[in-house]
């Protein structure tokens, strides 16, 4: 089930709020990678239900916007987790951890490493657009 890079969700102690922008990525991610799946509207349900009815079309939006700017700056494909799966969603994979720190990182103001975490995701291509929608 693990492959190398992946983690444990709980080793990496991100706290609830990246633990639910990690799951609404995930549904975009299966949307697009799936669209008969119909996974934007998870995406869009688990915001509400995780951040409530005021901020949830926000970090809902936020994270497409994020994930788009991801699409656009790689040529390889991106291997996450399904949010649907209780136990596959306890995996994060190389990818989604990569991501989620750079969110993480731009939170904490450590932008060196942020920079770092884009062009790894970007695979060397311009970050300049993923940085601007993960701060």
């Amino acid at each position: 089930m693990f492959e190398p890079g992946d983690e444990a969700l709980e080793a990496l102690q991100l706290g609830p709020q990246y633990e639910a922008l990690l799951d609404i990525m995930r549904f975009y991610f299966t949307s697009f990678s799936h669209p008969p799946s119909q996974a934007w509207i998870g995406a869009l349900e688990w915001s509400v239900a995780s951040t409530g009815p005021r901020l949830g079309p926000q970090i809902a939006y936020q994270a497409m916007r994020l994930v788009q700017a991801l699409r656009g700056s790689r040529t390889m494909p991106f291997r996450f987790s399904n949010p649907t799966c209780p136990k596959c969603r306890r995996i994060v994979t190389e990818t989604e951890r990569r991501l989620l720190m750079l969110v993480l990182h731009l939170h904490r103001g450590e932008t060196s490493a942020a920079h770092a975490d884009a062009m790894l995701l970007c695979e060397g291509s311009n970050a300049a657009n993923l940085l601007v929608e993960a701060d």
